[in-house]
């Protein structure tokens, strides 16, 4: 009997053993497919592929999602700024602007009223350009007895402005269809076939040429800003087509 229970105990023991063995490994397993799991966790964050299997897609779909999101909204702003981007209105204007000197385009155009023609007198205001004097009201007054001998006649299309006033804007442009006259105190000069009119007239409203009556005009108690001084300003102007300066409206 006694030799039946030590080969039992012996069993027993062996059985245990095994036992054991056989927890220490699905332990191991169970650790190993944790460790797995982690990993393969990580990845579907989209952080790793170590996985190599198909938690790993989510991340880099998600990534090149993004990527390609991305480029198309790039490409829709691109698409939106050349779109609001000024575009040239019409073919073949490339050319540079030029500087013009007044001397270069500009004449004296009035002549003495001699012969006391009876023409229609005119002003010249910061407000309305030409203005026939009787509605000029009191800053000049109707002189509709005055000797108009010593007045200037001054043609259409011809520029005229105040040489003590011409600081506050008091030049304008003669577009009408008759000769009138203005006071001798005026500067009256027309331009040749290289520029438009128009053109000049929104100048003669921009800072750039108050710079060069602030820089030109001469005077010790008022200053003034004769034709002389004019003809030394200088202007940018566009290309030319067919000799004359194109103007867009």
């Amino acid at each position: 009997m006694s030799g039946k229970a030590e080969d039992a105990g012996a069993e027993n023991m062996q059985s245990e053993n095994m036992r054991q063995d056989d927890m220490r490994a699905e332990n191991a397993g169970l650790e190993s497919g944790a460790a797995a799991k982690l990993t393969c966790g990580v990845s579907v964050a989209g952080v790793t592929a170590a996985c190599g299997g198909s938690n790993a897609k989510p991340g880099a779909e998600n990534a090149r999602a993004e990527s390609n999101a991305g480029a198309k909204n790039a490409a829709a702003a691109n698409a939106a700024a050349e779109s609001n981007a000024p575009r040239l209105r019409f073919a073949g204007f490339t050319e540079p602007w030029q500087t013009k000197k007044f001397s270069d385009f500009t004449y004296a155009s009035s002549v003495r009223n001699k012969d006391n023609l009876d023409l229609v007198p005119y002003a010249i205001t910061n407000e309305h350009g030409f203005i026939p004097q009787n509605e000029a009201h009191d800053e000049f007054g109707y002189m509709k007895n005055t000797d108009r001998s010593a007045y200037r006649i001054v043609s259409p299309d011809s520029f005229g402005y105040n040489p003590a006033r011409i600081n506050i804007g008091s030049i304008g442009f003669y577009d009408g269809c008759d000769d009138v006259i203005v006071s001798s105190l005026y500067e009256i000069f027309k331009t040749d076939e290289s520029v438009d009119d128009r053109f000049l007239s929104y100048w003669f409203k921009t800072n750039d040429f108050q710079n060069w009556i602030a820089r030109l005009q001469e005077g010790s108690v008022r200053l003034y800003f004769y034709y002389d001084k004019l003809r030394e300003c200088k202007i940018p102007v566009p290309p030319s087509v067919g000799g004359h300066v194109f103007f867009g409206s």
